[in-house]
């Protein structure tokens, strides 16, 4: 049975009290709206055969209860979509080609990939360990992450939806702090001024060493974070000393 199927196959055996709290709705709407976007997309636009990807970025125990926390931790990351497939991941049966569903966590904690497991330690690390969601912020398969950067530099207009799409679903969390845990995203952002209809204000708080940000997807639907900009949380790109104090940074937020 594939994850899609289990979730359903969850939803439709909760109790009252789990449907009013919103159980799985954030997963299950963010699927939903990937799905929809990749099947009505002029894909080619993208490059020849090119996919989409999303991935659960939720784990709890059981691996199945993705029920909403309001006021944790997001880390937006941007990997190369695409790097697992063929490793747990599925082609949910909707009509999108080339549309895929993946879930590092299949196999439990000991089997997921070293940056996933990186997340999970940093999460827990910051006191978020029961609250917090990882998301990649584009789904579009690609083979080298420099790649795909220098597509969205030569044509943000044509990835802002794109982008809005993980965002709609971080709207819907309402985090407290959002990572962006590669130094791309900050290009993107901050020294490039990119997808201002998605993130229409930002405010430096040198006090607390991060942003406050405004996040707005496709419907208006907005939200207000925390932001902080760093390097990936896995690898040799950020020393332990600087991993140490973007922690502190995290814990000591008011």
């Amino acid at each position: 049975m594939s994850f899609t199927n289990k979730v359903i196959k969850k939803v439709k055996s909760t109790t009252d009290e789990e449907k009013r709290i919103g159980f799985c709705s954030v997963y299950d709407q963010y699927l939903s709206k990937c799905e929809t976007f990749w099947k009505n997309a002029k894909q080619s636009q993208y490059g020849q055969g090119m996919g989409f990807e999303v991935a659960k970025f939720r784990y709890i125990k059981n691996n199945v209860d993705l029920n909403k926390k309001t006021g944790g931790m997001v880390i937006l990351g941007f990997n190369p979509s695409g790097a697992y497939i063929g490793k747990n991941a599925c082609q949910p049966k909707t009509g999108a080609p080339n549309f895929y569903e993946f879930d590092p966590f299949v196999n439990g904690p000991i089997a997921i990939d070293f940056y996933t497991r990186a997340v999970e330690q940093f999460a827990t690390d910051c006191g978020y360990a029961d609250n917090h969601y990882k998301l990649d912020a584009f789904g579009i398969i690609e083979k080298t992450q420099s790649s795909l950067e220098k597509k969205i530099l030569k044509k943000p207009n044509l990835y802002e939806p794109v982008f809005e799409l993980p965002i709609s679903a971080i709207i819907k969390l309402e985090p407290k702090i959002v990572v962006f845990a590669n130094a791309g995203l900050r290009r993107f952002i901050i020294d490039n001024g990119l997808f201002p209809n998605t993130i229409p204000t930002y405010v430096w708080r040198p006090q607390n060493c991060v942003y406050d940000m405004v996040l707005k997807d496709a419907d208006g639907n907005t939200t207000k974070c925390y932001a902080l900009f760093t390097t990936m949380l896995a690898g040799g790109h950020l020393d332990k000393g600087s991993r140490e104090m973007i922690v502190q940074i995290i814990k000591n937020l008011p």
